[in-house]
């Protein structure tokens, strides 16, 4: 397959509408490895077509599968993209990675200084439902945006760790009722977990 043939399998995503399931084309991308990792960063920056997300979500999906540390490196410039349809499966597919450092690395991103990436890193953080997550989320709950302050809480308590409770019951009080709501509902969640009881 030449980079002809790599550029109609892009094209194919981009532009025909009928497709069902994109697995084939998934496929035949990721076994040309780095040529259609260049051909797929191409498509992103391209400002003739609304598919970024598609577009960004194999690229991830493939640096993911291939999870070297070039693959890592590539994600983490993805983050930094000004287009939420890039950034958020790039910061999605970060937390899949096997790298033993992965965490760290996401956590990291909770200093990023775009509002809109601290929001889904945030989320991410409490879907992986890393024990190791909760000294880096404890230590940003002064967190200024709203929307990630959430994020921040809902994982804590989607972690499920008792000794969080302490830190998590101002928050009850919080002038904002959204931060208010998850914070009450991360603490019964964090109870409900330490009794064994399903999160109604």
């Amino acid at each position: 397959m030449d980079n002809t043939d790599i550029q109609s399998l892009i094209d194919t995503l981009l532009y025909d509408s009928t497709i069902i399931d994109s697995e084939e084309i998934y496929s035949a991308l990721l076994q040309h490895g780095e040529v259609a990792i260049q051909a797929l960063l191409d498509a992103i920056h391209d400002t003739s077509h609304d598919e970024h997300h598609t577009i960004a979500s194999v690229l991830c999906d493939i640096l993911v599968d291939i999870g070297d540390e070039d693959a890592i490196s590539v994600l983490l410039n993805l983050v930094n993209h000004p287009n939420n349809q890039v950034f958020t499966p790039a910061v999605r597919s970060l937390a899949r990675c096997q790298t033993p450092n992965i965490n760290h690395i996401l956590c990291q991103l909770l200093e990023h200084p775009a509002p809109q990436v601290r929001r889904v890193v945030a989320w991410q953080l409490g879907r992986n439902r890393a024990i190791s997550n909760v000294n880096c989320l404890l230590s940003h709950l002064n967190e200024s945006d709203i929307e990630t302050l959430r994020g921040i809480i809902w994982s804590l308590g989607h972690i499920g760790d008792h000794r969080i409770v302490l830190r998590l019951e101002p928050f009850t009080n919080h002038m904002s009722n959204d931060i208010a709501f998850i914070a009450r509902e991360a603490i019964q969640r964090i109870k409900d977990k330490s009794l064994n009881l399903p999160f109604k």
